[in-house]
């Protein structure tokens, strides 16, 4: 595992290839990251202690501030510029994921059921 330190608290990597990034992170209270989008990938939040408050912008304009409590998740779609502050200290997981380009990427071979 991979750990970085960052202006806002620390950042542990445990997956980071191609296809997704996983990380958890530890955000010191009133600690902030950037206003920034990604370009191709979704940026999922998911809480696991205290309160991450989540802004979100379109064309410049804010166009929501979400506060995630323990369990709570967000996803930040490309493009879509966001921003995170601690609002406690925090502990939360970011997965990063691609948009496919033809949509959701399963092919049943069987389809499931109960018996």
């Amino acid at each position: 595992m991979q750990k970085e330190s960052k202006c806002w608290g620390t950042n542990y990597v445990f997956i980071d290839n191609a296809v997704c990034r996983l990380c958890r992170i530890e955000v010191d209270p009133g600690g902030y990251c950037s206003e920034h989008h990604h370009e191709y990938m979704n940026n999922l939040f998911v809480v696991e202690h205290g309160q991450l408050e989540i802004e979100q912008w379109q064309n410049k304009e804010m166009i929501d501030v979400t506060v995630l409590d323990k369990l709570d998740m967000l996803i930040c779609p490309p493009n879509q510029v966001h921003k995170f502050r601690a609002l406690s200290h925090v502990v939360a997981y970011e997965l990063y994921w691609p948009n496919l380009i033809n949509g959701f990427d399963i092919i049943r071979r069987v389809l499931g059921g109960k018996n």
